[in-house]
């Protein structure tokens, strides 16, 4: 909190004509929270237009005003109320409250306020791995295609060196403390409280205490098979076997991610090779990734979205993929529930490649159910029959189309049979035995 009230401040009366956004999820809680910690630790007033007008006495008359504007999520999601905001830097209090990064990443957006430093910052408690770990403690950035760095590099007129720059995850600073960290700041009587928590209610000292970014186990779909996983040694070095043929499942995103799984289903044992994921790509992109691998392809399974018409080209995703070159096979609507249960049944005889697939199999570590709020307490969790929308979605969407397939159809994909390879594959061929790295 005191960096999402202090920083603003400072750069406001540092920088003439400055403009700061403050943001909470909810009004009430932005209202009967944030604002009056706000006052309190800066001895500043919110008007009734929940704004902060900041004047230097040092500046010259001529000078503008600089200015702290305290939001709700909603607000931000509305493109009227951002439409002439050129902010120079943000603050999100409590940003654990949000399922997702795409306030952030709108806000980011803003970030475009001239002769200001621009800043971005977010406050929050740790809640197992959602979009703030992934992005500060995994600091798991999307790099663009080489295709995308171009187009880049001849928009902004920029170096290569500078735009894949931008893309360094180390401008994700972060900065972690327990409650015992800041003690010397507190009542001892708040400490005595927190150190009752230890016992009278662990998940709550853990989490909120402690920062621990486990997850609740419950909360976790595939917890026990993805551990099972890690156990029995089938996260490892799972080498491409050429005699075998590779099927690819994609889950198609247009403002999402596209995830696709490159998997090998050979004896019993189902083998995903590998995992690619990239946002804002045009299919052809995608086309030339799975080139690029020089895998011996027997087919590419799309989700059942694929087979629809766009009302823009006339033709599905399918037939695009198919002009471009895809031996492609549209799957039926596969329901979340019954699709969760065929993804549990696979992971128990899959193996992971630990480092080309290490994306996606964090994904499925961390796809979680949606907690119930109205119905939990800090230590008795209630969660809904359905998963949270988030970074992991997309990895976990495309396991589950697969594992449909795999389920329905593995007696066709047990034994090789023939299929096309690619140029740099015909040749005799000597099947490869599978080395574990445990």
């Amino acid at each position: 909190m005191f960096v999402c009230c202090l920083k603003p401040v400072r750069e406001c009366q540092k920088y003439p004509g400055n403009q700061w956004l403050i943001v909470r999820k909810e009004m009430t809680r932005l209202e009967d929270s944030t604002i009056p910690d706000f006052e309190k630790y800066t001895n500043l007033k919110v008007d009734s237009s929940h704004n902060v007008i900041i004047r230097n006495s040092a500046w010259p008359r001529e000078a503008p005003d600089s200015v702290i504007m305290f939001r709700h999520g909603t607000q931000i999601n509305n493109v009227e109320v951002l439409e002439n905001m050129n902010l120079g830097g943000f603050s999100i209090e409590a940003a654990h409250e949000f399922d997702n990064d795409k306030e952030f990443q709108t806000l980011r957006g803003r970030l475009r306020r001239q002769d200001v430093p621009h800043f971005g910052c977010i406050g929050a408690n740790t809640k197992g791995h959602n979009w703030i770990w992934k992005l500060w403690k995994q600091k798991y950035l999307t790099l663009p295609s080489n295709e995308s760095v171009l187009e880049l590099m001849e928009a902004t007129g920029w170096s290569k060196e500078d735009v894949i720059a931008s893309f360094d995850p180390a401008q994700y600073d972060l900065f972690e403390a327990t409650t015992f960290d800041n003690q010397s700041n507190l009542p001892r009587d708040f400490i005595e409280d927190k150190i009752r928590l230890k016992t009278e209610a662990p998940r709550l000292f853990n989490r909120l205490v402690m920062n621990s970014w486990d997850e609740e186990e419950e909360s976790l779909i595939y917890g026990k098979e993805v551990n099972k996983v890690i156990a029995e040694g089938r996260l490892c070095n799972v080498p491409y076997d050429p005699s075998y043929p590779v099927y690819s499942f994609s889950d198609l995103g247009i403002d999402d991610p596209t995830a696709i799984w490159f998997m090998q289903y050979i004896g019993k044992e189902v083998r995903w090779i590998d995992y690619y994921e990239a946002n804002n790509e045009p299919l052809a992109h995608y086309w030339k990734v799975v080139q690029n691998k020089a895998y011996a392809y027997a087919k590419h399974y799309f989700p059942f979205d694929a087979g629809s018409r766009s009302l823009q080209t006339g033709i599905t995703t399918a037939e695009q993929a198919r002009r471009l070159g895809w031996k492609v096979e549209v799957q039926p609507r596969v329901d979340v529930l019954p699709g969760i249960e065929f993804v549990r049944a696979v992971l128990n005889q899959s193996w992971f490649d630990s480092d080309k697939c290490r994306p996606g199999f964090e994904a499925l570590q961390a796809y979680r159910w949606q907690k119930n709020e109205r119905l939990s307490t800090e230590e008795h969790p209630v969660y809904h029959e359905e998963p949270i929308h988030d970074w992991s979605s997309h990895a976990a969407d495309a396991m589950r189309y697969a594992s449909y397939v795999i389920q329905l159809h593995k007696d066709s994909l047990y034994k090789p049979r023939t299929f096309d390879f690619p140029r740099e594959h015909k040749k005799p061929m000597v099947a490869r035995n599978l080395i574990y790295a445990r």
